[in-house]
């Protein structure tokens, strides 16, 4: 603290420093004797939640003035430390930048260096930085000379940036500092101290995928090798002229990876298997348009056949897996149509049948349309949403297709 010759001002500075003195010791003493009652109140809680466990009052109770004690501390520390500062006075027509760096409960941060940077981080020219002390306090004075060098610097402004011990830049203030000669500009910044000893991500290692397509797999996996980068998925696709070799892969040759990451592949092969699907019941016409979408060949079809014949039979059996083009040889027979019409009278019969809303004719003329011939196309109903039967069959509503399943269900199992 600066002193002039004025008996009377230096005892007046004479007697502030004794009261600042006292307040520290104070402040010093009161922290110390919060910390002795914390300790017995730990001690006190430990006992009461053993011998009543951690959910009764008593102990809840203690818990919470622990807490409060805890934060009581916090204060009596940031007290301390806020009256220990003392801040240089202003350099005539210069400027102090000074504050604090602090942590989630407002106490100082030691050791950091506090320093002037552009907006992209690169230090001024001018050496203006401190290091913060045990209150996390910083004071840089700056002369007259160095304020307007500084201003001159960046036309962006003079920002503050805070770093590690090892010179880890860990803050930089958003906006510029308001740097004129004459001013004084109080900066604190709080940061976690995790963020401190956290360490620094190291950057991501990339590489290009290399292109495969074309090459023997064996080769394929020898250059994703040599990269550092793996085989994820891999498939076949039938390809008598490339067999063995790559077709497709993921991502595509040039994209930028992380090192480690998959690469998949669609390899070449003489055919693969399917799964047979089941297509008895359905019109000779769709068992051809399942057969074909499943990669297989409708073969052989036994018996009278047309666009509307029914398929009784088929071979291979369904969910059986075979070679890609195989033939898949079916049985069929004209539609039952007589079959229709006892199943409709049986669920006329059924309780509930005129609540369908339509007339047993009427709705023999529908399945008609819709191309329901046989005992197994109305059994197909069953399975359908109810959405999808009102609009097939042109019902009033979906509580009318509900009941019309259910009386179907009902004809279906007198059968």
């Amino acid at each position: 603290m600066a002193t002039t010759g004025d008996p009377v001002s230096s005892k007046f500075e004479s007697e502030l420093g004794d009261l600042k003195l006292e307040r520290i010791t104070a402040t010093g003493e009161a922290a110390a004797a919060q910390v002795s009652i914390h300790s017995l109140l730990q001690h006190e809680a430990l006992r009461i939640e053993t011998k009543l466990g951690s959910k009764h009052p008593r102990t809840v109770q203690l818990k919470a003035r622990l807490q409060a004690n805890l934060q009581v501390i916090h204060t009596l520390e940031v007290e301390r430390q806020l009256a220990r500062i003392e801040a240089p006075e202003i350099v005539q027509n210069g400027a102090l930048i000074h504050g604090r760096i602090v942590d989630e409960d407002g106490l100082g941060i030691d050791r950091l260096s506090v320093a002037f940077v552009d907006r992209h981080g690169a230090p001024t020219r001018d050496a203006h930085e401190q290091a913060t002390d045990a209150s996390g306090y910083f004071a840089i004075s700056i002369d007259p000379e160095a304020v307007d060098r500084l201003l001159k610097q960046s036309q962006d402004g003079i920002f503050l940036a805070v770093f590690t011990p090892r010179r880890r830049l860990v803050h930089q203030e958003a906006k510029p500092l308001a740097l004129v000669r004459g001013v004084s500009l109080f900066v604190e910044v709080r940061l976690s101290r995790g963020d401190l000893t956290a360490t620094p991500s190291q950057p991501r290692d990339l590489v290009a995928v290399p292109g495969l397509i074309g090459l023997v797999e064996a080769d394929a996996l020898a250059a994703l090798q040599r990269v550092g980068l793996k085989l994820g998925e891999r498939e076949t696709l039938p390809a008598l002229d490339q067999v063995g070799r790559v077709l497709a892969q993921a991502p595509t040759p040039g994209t930028k990876v992380d090192v480690g990451s998959s690469v998949s592949l669609v390899i070449g092969v003489q055919s693969k298997t399917v799964r047979v699907p089941s297509v008895v019941a359905l019109t000779l016409k769709d068992a051809g348009e399942a057969i074909k979408k499943s990669g297989l060949i409708l073969g052989k079809v036994s018996g009278t056949s047309s666009a509307e014949s029914i398929v009784r039979d088929q071979d291979p059996k369904p969910d059986t897996e075979v070679p890609a083009g195989t033939q898949v040889n079916v049985t069929v027979a004209p539609p039952a149509k007589t079959g229709i019409k006892e199943l409709l009278k049986r669920m006329v019969e059924e309780e509930g049948f005129d609540e369908i809303g339509i007339s047993a004719d009427d709705l023999e003329k529908r399945l008609e349309t819709a191309a329901i011939n046989t005992k197994e196309q109305m059994a197909s109903l069953l399975e359908r949403e109810d959405s999808d039967l009102k609009s097939s069959l042109g019902l009033p509503n979906q509580k009318a297709a509900k009941i019309l399943k259910r009386v179907l269900r009902k004809a279906l199992k007198e059968d």
